[in-house]
């Protein structure tokens, strides 16, 4: 009866063993792969918010580009005119055309160094058209902060005012009219007269805002510079700084640690107890550069921030307590894994070994040695697919052949060893060079051949000059018993031609020669204290 109870004790601590044993493989293995399965989905997730929001600053680049055209078209216009001395009637209905065919432009104004409106077009969106405003109507503006910031710019400068709601006598415009005042200065015999000012109506660039949030996975919200909200999933939210029961509606009063981070990048992802945000700042030169020498005041007025929240769909990828992400790998996995666990771990431990060794053998076979380039055979071979890819896609695509001038001498002279550290330095700096695409093959001795897809004979020869002025660093810098000096012929392979791949390479080979024949009639590639390094 003992003997049966140690048996029976036996098998249940066994029993035990192995069920810890295997409940500790199971955890690791297990919640490793969901991990990794959980920071694919949330780099995905985080991939399309940035191509969300990358989208929308490129919109938002393009709208101001526009609108900066139109005024330096008004100022160029204008200034043109008013060298020929046209009157005012004429650009008046010129800018009354512009105001018509345009509709985005609340007001189209040229005020004088004094402040005054000397000429004004209000758009009408009921008889969809400009209309010129009467001499008696116009009105001095010279407090209002928008002449006083504009009048003392450059010209060719533009003045960006914060995007805001319209005031109307002291008031703000019913139903809300968001704007922007675009001015920049106007001279004549190279002094300065005054200042047109533009006021273009934002209603559409914001609602073109909130129509993203139909395919965003967070919260779109659109900030100004200082952190108030221009557009928000809450409307209440928004325009805070217009009002003054509102003026804590922003976010470095909801999220602090979020605007510091804000204001110290132009974009990043914060994760702390509310969710995830992604934020990025738009910069209104990026389409615009070509226009102006500068924007006033600051030419990256705007924030695009995404907000995805825990308690949102997405809540389990943005989870980053690993208390919370253990709880939510057990409930949502556990009958999968207790059932493939231990034959998962041993699958993927042998197929890791395999795929370890293979990798390593494909790696012994193709690369020097020496230079961890690709050797005679692998580099072909991958040149070839390179070249049948190039012809498939009818793209451009150059060979470089390249020779080390008097490595022989430096073997004789020097020692192999400084023959191996010529080849190495050759390599590092050409690899300093090129991309990634490009292939780099050691032919054998002292040839190489590298391969240039989708470049042309220009552009490869741009990139040797490259090449060579790292060599002549190497040269001018390190006290080397040596010289640094490779021949070169590139040639550009033609897709139609009849010739064999290794006919074309026999060109660039030529040309090569050709290089070294002219360049070993000056040059000494062993170093003397009278060498020369200009």
């Amino acid at each position: 009866m003992e003997k049966k109870q140690k048996n029976i004790n036996f098998l249940f601590s066994q029993f035990l063993l192995y069920t810890m044993i295997l409940g500790i493989l199971y955890s690791l293995l297990g919640f490793h792969f969901y991990e990794k399965e959980i920071d694919y989905k949330l780099e995905e997730l985080v991939a399309n918010e940035k191509i969300i929001i990358n989208a929308e600053k490129e919109r938002l680049s393009r709208t101001v580009a526009n609108i900066l055209g139109d005024l330096m078209y008004l100022v160029d216009n204008f200034e043109m005119h008013f060298k020929n001395n046209k009157n005012s009637a004429c650009i008046q209905n010129n800018w009354r055309s512009f105001s018509k065919n345009k509709i985005c432009y609340d007001q189209i104004r040229y005020l004088d160094t004094s402040g005054q409106e000397i000429m004004r077009v209000n758009y009408n969106p009921e008889l969809k058209d400009g209309l010129i405003v009467p001499q008696e109507k116009l009105q001095n503006k010279a407090e209002r902060y928008y002449f006083t910031n504009s009048i003392i710019i450059d010209h060719g400068d533009i003045f960006v005012s914060p995007l805001d709601l319209n005031i109307e006598n002291g008031q703000i415009e019913q139903p809300l009219k968001p704007m922007i005042r675009i001015a920049s200065p106007v001279v004549f015999n190279n002094e300065k007269i005054g200042i047109i000012i533009l006021n273009y109506k934002a209603e559409k660039l914001i609602e073109g805002f909130n129509e993203l949030r139909t395919i965003s996975a967070g919260e779109l919200s659109l900030l100004n510079i200082d952190g108030y909200y221009l557009s928000h999933v809450d409307k209440e939210k928004t325009w805070g700084f217009m009002y003054p029961e509102k003026t804590d509606s922003t976010i470095a009063v909801e999220n602090p640690k979020l605007y510091a981070m804000i204001q110290e990048n132009d974009s990043g992802i914060l994760f702390d107890e509310s969710g995830m945000h992604l934020f990025a700042k738009m910069d209104l030169m990026t389409d615009a550069e070509h226009l102006s020498n500068q924007l006033f005041p600051s030419k990256k007025p705007w924030i695009i921030v995404s907000t995805i929240r825990h308690d949102g769909k997405f809540s389990k990828l943005i989870e980053k307590n690993i208390g919370k992400k253990i709880y939510n790998f057990i409930t949502d996995n556990y009958k999968v894994y207790t059932t493939i666990v231990l034959l998962a771990f041993l699958l993927s431990v042998i197929a890791s070994i395999k795929n370890s060794d293979k990798q390593r053998m494909k790696m012994y076979s193709e690369i020097d040695s020496l230079t961890a380039t690709y050797n005679r055979r692998a580099g072909y071979k991958y040149l070839k697919k390179s070249y049948e890819r190039a012809k498939a896609n009818g793209e451009r695509m150059s060979i470089c052949f390249m020779d080390i001038n008097g490595l022989k001498d430096i073997n004789d002279n020097l020692g192999h060893d400084h023959g191996d550290n010529i080849l190495i330095s050759v390599v590092q700096s050409i690899k300093e060079v090129i991309r990634s695409t490009d292939i780099l093959i050691r032919l054998g001795g002292d040839e190489f051949l590298l391969a240039l897809p989708r470049a042309t004979c220009e552009t490869s020869e741009e990139i040797w000059s490259r090449i060579k002025e790292k060599f002549e660093t190497i040269n001018k810098n390190e006290n080397r018993p040596y010289i640094i000096s490779v021949s070169h012929g590139i040639v550009e392979l033609d897709n139609t031609t009849k010739e064999s791949l290794a006919e074309q390479v026999a060109k660039a080979d030529q040309l090569m020669y050709a290089e070294k024949k002219i360049i070993k009639k000056d040059i000494v590639v062993l170093r003397t204290e009278d060498t020369v390094i200009e």
